[in-house]
C-alpha cells in the first residue's frame, strides 16, 4: 500500500476515529464526575529529644516507630470513634488512615481520608491529641 491509499482510507474512515475519541473522552468525563470526592487531612507531630545530646537523639529516633505503632492500634482508633461519636468500626477507620515515622526529621505523621473535609481534620486532630495526652501523662 502506498501513502495515497492510507490517506484515502483515513478520509473515508476518519469519522470513526473521531467518534471513538469523543466517546472515550465523554466516558472518562462522566466516570470522573460520578466519583465521590475524597479529602485527605495530614497531621505531623514533632518528637523533640529532651536534651540536645546524641543519646537523647537516638532514643527519640527509636521511640518514633513505637509512637507510630501506638497510634496505629485498633484501641486508639476506637478511642477516636468514641470521642467523635462516629458511626464506623475501628477497622474501617484504620483503613482510612496512614501512619509514618521519619527518623531524620523526628516526625510522626498521620493522614486521614474522608469524604467530609471537616471530619477528616477532626479525626486527625483527635488522633494526634491522643498521643500528646499520653505523652503528657508519662
Amino acid at each position: 500500500m502506498e501513502l495515497s491509499d492510507y490517506l484515502r482510507i483515513l478520509r473515508q474512515r476518519g469519522w470513526v476515529i473521531i467518534l471513538v475519541a469523543l466517546l472515550t473522552a465523554g466516558a472518562a468525563f462522566g466516570f470522573s464526575r460520578m466519583q465521590t470526592e475524597v479529602y485527605k487531612s495530614t497531621l505531623r507531630l514533632l518528637v523533640r529529644p529532651s536534651r540536645p545530646d546524641f543519646g537523647a537523639s537516638q532514643s527519640a529516633k527509636e521511640l518514633l516507630n513505637s509512637y507510630r505503632t501506638w497510634l496505629e492500634s485498633s484501641l486508639r482508633a476506637q478511642m477516636v470513634i468514641n470521642q467523635l461519636q462516629l458511626d464506623m468500626t475501628a477497622g474501617e477507620l484504620l483503613g482510612d488512615a496512614e501512619f509514618a515515622a521519619d527518623s531524620y526529621s523526628y516526625v510522626v505523621s498521620l493522614a486521614i481520608e474522608n469524604t467530609d473535609p471537616d471530619l477528616a481534620n477532626d479525626i486527625a486532630t483527635a488522633w494526634g491529641n491522643l498521643l500528646i495526652m499520653w505523652q503528657e501523662q508519662e
